[in-house]
């Protein structure tokens, strides 16, 4: 597949650009409103489920037992009860429903699939915690739903992993308080250099890690069979350091530039896991791919609205941020959703209509984790269609599913340390635990 950066400038961006400012800023009247009742049952299969992970992970064989194959056989049995129930769950759940669109042996390959991803990940860079591992499998996750859509070949692909990785790496980095301008600087020209085809002598630890997952994309996409990879990764770069310009506080951006920026950033970054799934992408598709990008793009800035405003950074979502003004914006967002997943004709329209429905998901948990910047009339009408309540939805975002909440409101001890928690990932992937 050919890209020509002008199609993207002079086509992409405009079209998308159009879309948005064309979609309504009404409250989204095609929304299906949750019968209480399936969501209460939803809530009561959570809690039950929660209860019953919760009891295999206080049974993880600890160090205590200092008898190495008695260990080993134990962490194995225990794998195996904790693979089982996380099986179930994606079979039997029905507030996001996979199964619905899903086979059984289609989810269960998607979970070995993630459980490589994982593994690679564990092995390339130890030193991630937990939430760099999750953004890492988040952002597999968008290439893998994307096979899916257009009907590819599922299975660990390199070069996706080497992309989902770069943002643990890049983005992070380069948001980073504590890095300097000059070698925020630094950084981008090397990776600018790497990009172009250029021999780079990159630091040991970050800078050489971040060169050998760009190696990864070269080495399945070889820049002289087809250069459209790197074109849109140096695309991505020079989007990267507009997007600088939104941690500014000096540089006051208008809503023009703003949503320029995000079109351009969030847009790009879709594509490009698009461009991994290894099937043709017609033009008229890859608007939907690069709005896609763009909407999840808006869908982060809007749960990050409270943080953004705390460090300056300036966003659609923190240009005004009164109840009105997020409102509309909000009801913008569904109504642009819906027309761009409408106008694309997936391989797997069942799916494409899952991935919709979460996507209205997203939305509503998002102003919910952003609430304080939203009316209560408002949240309150979101919750009509949500698969769990707001109040439930709450209390798992605080206290998440390892953590017993009930214990430590008694004063006992109910979760778990970032160790014990990286323990568990590695016996759950095969790898035994440093």
């Amino acid at each position: 597949m050919k890209f020509d950066s002008s199609e993207i400038q002079s086509v992409g961006i405009p079209k998308i650009r159009e879309k948005w400012l064309e979609s309504p800023d009404v409250f989204p009247d095609f929304l299906t409103e949750f019968p209480d009742k399936a969501r209460f049952d939803n809530e009561k299969y959570f809690k039950a489920a929660a209860n019953k992970i919760r009891k295999i992970v206080t049974q993880f064989p600890s160090e205590a037992d200092n008898m190495k194959k008695s260990i080993l056989k134990k962490r194995s049995v225990w794998r195996e009860k904790m693979t089982t129930r996380i099986q179930d769950i994606l079979n039997h759940e029905k507030a996001l429903g996979i199964h619905r669109v899903m086979s059984r042996d289609r989810i269960f390959s998607f979970y070995e699939e993630l459980e490589s991803f994982v593994a690679l990940e564990r092995s390339f860079a130890p030193e991630l915690k937990m939430e760099g591992i999750g953004q890492a499998v988040r952002n597999y996750i968008v290439y893998a739903m994307f096979v899916e859509l257009a009907g590819g070949t599922p299975g660990l692909n390199p070069a996706a992993f080497g992309y989902s990785m770069l943002y643990p790496f890049t983005d992070n980095y380069i948001d980073s308080t504590e890095i300097t301008d000059r070698e925020k600087h630094d950084y981008n020209l090397m990776i600018r250099e790497i990009i172009a085809g250029k021999e780079v002598k990159p630091l040991p630890g970050h800078q050489e890690k971040t060169c050998e997952l760009l190696r990864m994309i070269a080495d399945k996409y070889p820049r002289k069979e087809d250069d459209s990879i790197f074109t849109l990764l140096q695309m991505m770069q020079e989007a990267q350091e507009q997007s600088l310009r939104q941690q500014d506080r000096a540089d006051h951006l208008p809503e023009s530039e703003r949503l320029d920026i995000s079109l351009f950033k969030g847009g790009l970054s879709v594509l490009i896991d698009r461009c991994f799934v290894d099937r043709e992408l017609p033009s008229e598709d890859m608007l939907f791919y690069f709005g896609f990008g763009f909407f999840l793009q808006l869908a982060d800035d809007l749960q990050d609205i409270g943080e953004d405003l705390e460090n300056g950074h300036q966003t659609l979502m923190t240009l005004d941020v009164s109840f009105q003004a997020n409102e509309k914006n909000v009801n913008k967002l569904f109504w642009f959703v819906r027309r761009i997943a409408g106008e694309y004709k997936a391989e797997k329209e069942e799916f494409k209509q899952f991935v919709l429905e979460n996507c209205y998901m997203l939305l509503c948990t998002s102003v919910l984790g952003s609430k304080d910047y939203f009316s209560p009339e408002y949240r309150e009408r979101l919750q009509k269609y949500m698969s769990i309540s707001g109040n439930y939805w709450e209390s798992v975002r605080k206290s998440p599913l390892l953590i017993d909440s009930e214990a430590e409101s008694r004063g006992e001890p109910g979760g778990f340390s970032e160790s014990d928690a990286l323990k568990m990932l590695d016996v759950m992937i095969g790898r035994e635990p440093d």
